[in-house]
């Protein structure tokens, strides 16, 4: 697209034989590309009997010319900056007329322009009574040699006022405006590699005794995968880069014929692919927008395929095609270029890779995150601001606004959830409290219903299994007492189908329900800090007697330490719940006598599991560990043992790094995250293989990971600071 670079030049001095020159403007050079030369008191023309005046003015624009050299040029003239008044002699003239405007250019100084140079197109103003009616044409283009004028940054103007009647005429500002070349497009890359700038490249690495080469081939080997990339420049022609290493992680996904999508290491293009089964070539050209060097870069990767890895290897060439904007010497010039090595190692292996990165609109935040049955949908929510959204986990991995109702325009959402065939989406709002069914594919309104029991911290709510019915604990300050179940059909019994007073008054802060439906198992804060859990209750939760069956057992007295909130999970056969402790993972009987107890998966004082995850297969559980002292921050548990068959230091994750953890459904694979945007996978069955670290950051300032969910093939990773979702996916082939 076209833009300009639009450079006001104010207080034009004065100076011998009327010349003057633009002041320096900050920032000169990027941006837009109008010149506004304000001609000062040299615009001040008394045109007498003769009917022409004329004016030679030496004119200096070289700080403020485009940093990429114009193609044409336009003059104008705007009726705001030409007034028209009487002739202080001839005061009695009409007041109707004409006044044309024409200007000639020299780029020899020593030359007189009003002398040697040619007109260019003139500019005619009508006016009525002094004011300006009409400027014919609105602007000229400049010719070849006016061009070349311009372009030499000091240059001699004549300008010429001729008028029907005398006149006073005071002309304020000329605007030269230079609009931007067309982009430079490619269609393949041959196209690419015979740029001018890109073949000089070729040519100074020639010299250098240096060789780049393309690989040939129509066939090009599918690379698509999750790739650590780590580059080197080992040549440029100024020496400056020599040496500069640079890496992170990027997803090459969405290949085609002869294109792929690359997304990451700060860049999100289409590439051209060439190559065959052993050697793969990558071309773009990719307008970068940094506020100081807006450039066209035109880059060209040549490598080899690694047969037994499918690590790719060799050379990259980064040339700089066109500038755009900005006249910092950092950013270099239109021609200059970088050599190196570069290395992109296949992060997926048989663990997990990569998918995809779905932007989130600003300033909504992924706070809440959750992913269907089958995980091919998800949903996320903004706490904050009520704002729900679904997106897909397929290409073009959609994003949708979930619309809650106008009615409630709530000021946040305080849990999410989906009904056990994923027909039904639950969102529970805050402030006005409600719940909201979906119908999930056209996201339209089933039910919404108003509520006293919301303010939820527990972030998910179950339904039933008849999908009627989904459960929603209270931990607001008024009616924190409660398990409310309310109805999710269309059906015209009441929204309320019964509220669950909780003993004593208790805080439920999580619950979840059996895997058959009958059974719910809830945390309760009693004396326990805030967010966290002292207390577990289950309840009966069949259709005519919804209750709580027991009364709440003491986790600080029976088991040893208080249980954090929001980390609790059944056993797939419903006999036992799973909960996260202090010091240890503590596991629980849903049946009487209510059995407590403690598995140890920590190797060191205050080590604390902080987030549990059951494998697909119901056979095992991921622990992530809060590793203050020891040498633990991972482990792996036999779910029908209770015993500790694997415990790690996972690479990346670091000492009190942990925060989350997610198992796929399908396959033995868990991946974990750490504070800030880094993830790791890692097998949960021998030989407990480790993946290296998958980036949840393509921006590194703004790293901040949030919500982990997993359904089928896929896990999504909320990153609340850039904000986006990341997804993963287990690789069910090679």
């Amino acid at each position: 697209m076209s833009f300009y670079i639009r450079v006001l030049l104010i207080g034009i001095s004065i100076y011998f034989a009327g010349g003057c020159t633009p002041n320096q403007n900050p920032g000169g050079g990027g941006g837009d590309s109008t010149i506004s030369l304000d001609i000062s008191s040299n615009g001040l023309f008394q045109v007498g009997d003769s009917g022409v005046l004329s004016r030679r003015l030496p004119i200096d624009i070289s700080g403020q010319l485009p940093s990429d050299i114009p193609l044409n040029a336009t003059i104008s003239i705007v009726a705001e900056d030409l007034l028209v008044s009487e002739h202080p002699v001839r005061p009695d003239v009409g007041t109707s007329g004409v006044i044309v405007v024409t200007l000639r250019l020299e780029s020899d100084m020593t030359t007189n322009a009003c002398q040697s140079a040619s007109p260019e197109t003139p500019i005619v103003v009508h006016h009525e009574d002094f004011i300006v009616t009409q400027i014919v044409p609105t602007s000229i283009d400049v010719s070849t040699t006016g061009l070349q004028s311009l372009l030499a940054g000091t240059f001699d103007m004549c300008i010429s006022i001729s008028t029907t009647e005398p006149r006073t005429v005071t002309l304020n500002k000329i605007n030269i405006d230079f609009p931007e070349p067309p982009p430079i497009v490619a269609n393949s890359c041959a196209e690419i590699l015979a740029l001018p700038q890109v073949q000089d490249a070729i040519a100074q690495l020639n010299a250098a005794s240096l060789s780049f080469t393309l690989p040939s081939g129509s066939q090009p080997a599918n690379i698509e995968d999750s790739y650590s990339i780590l580059q080197e420049t080992t040549f440029d022609p100024d020496g400056n880069d020599i040496g500069r290493m640079q890496s992170g992680t990027i997803v090459f996904s969405n290949q085609q014929a002869q294109t792929i999508q690359r997304t990451g290491f700060d860049s999100s293009v289409e590439q051209f692919i060439l190559g065959d089964a052993t050697s793969i070539g990558l071309c773009t050209i990719n307008r970068t927008n940094e506020a100081l060097c807006d450039q066209t870069i035109a880059r060209l990767e040549a490598l080899a395929i690694d047969p037994d890895t499918g690590d790719l290897s060799g050379q990259f060439l980064s040339v700089a095609v066109r500038r755009h904007g900005g006249l910092s010497p950092s950013c270099g010039a239109t021609g200059d270029f970088v050599f190196g090595d570069i290395t992109f190692s296949g992060q997926s292996g048989t663990l997990a890779r990569r998918r995809a990165k779905i932007s989130v609109t600003e300033p909504t935040t992924p706070d809440l995150l959750l992913l269907a049955p089958g995980g091919t949908v998800g949903v996320f929510s903004d706490v904050g601001s009520g704002v729900v959204s679904q997106f897909e986990t397929n290409d073009p991995f959609a994003l949708t606004t979930v619309p809650v109702p106008e009615t409630l325009s709530p000021l946040g959402t305080s849990a999410l959830g989906y009904s056990p065939t994923g027909a039904v989406l639950s969102v529970i709002t805050d402030r006005p409290d409600a719940g909201v069914s979906f119908n999930a594919v056209t996201l339209d309104v089933i039910r919404q219903t108003e509520t006293t029991t919301a303010d939820y911290i527990g972030e998910i709510v179950d339904f039933d299994p008849m999908e009627t019915r989904v459960f929603v604990p209270a931990t607001s300050e008024d009616f924190a007492d409660r398990v409310t179940i309310l109805r999710t059909d269309d059906s015209v019994f009441a929204d309320e189908v019964r509220r669950m007073q909780t003993p004593e008054g208790d805080v439920p802060v999580y619950s979840r329900l059996s895997p058959d439906g009958s059974m719910l198992a809830t945390l309760l804060e009693d004396l326990a800090p805030i967010g966290q859990a002292g207390e577990l209750i289950f309840a009966n939760v069949d259709r005519n007697i919804p209750n709580f069956i027991i009364p709440p057992i003491d986790l600080v007295t029976d088991a040893g330490g208080t249980v954090l909130a929001q980390q609790l999970v059944f056993a797939p056969d419903g006999s036992r719940v799973f909960l996260a402790g202090l010091g240890a993972l503590l596991s629980v009987q849903t049946s009487d006598p209510f059995t407590i107890s403690r598995i140890d998966v920590s190797d060191g004082a205050n080590d604390n599991p902080v987030a549990l995850a059951i494998s697909g297969d119901g056979e095992v559980l991921a622990v992530v560990v809060d590793d203050d002292l020891g040498q633990i921050n991972f482990a792996i548990v036999d779910v029908a043992t209770e015993q500790v068959i694997h415990t790690a230091q996972l690479p990346g994750i670091d000492r009190r790094g942990a925060v989350d953890v997610a198992h796929f459904e399908i396959g033995r694979v868990a991946i974990v995250a750490n504070a800030v945007s880094q993830v790791v996978a890692i097998q949960t069955e021998s030989p407990f293989a480790t993946s290296q670290l998958l980036s949840v950051a393509d921006v590194p300032e703004r790293n901040s990971v949030g919500r982990m969910a997993a359904s089928g093939a896929i896990i999504a990773v909320s990153n609340v600071d850039e904000p986006a979702i990341y997804l993963f996916e287990f690789p069910q082939g090679p």
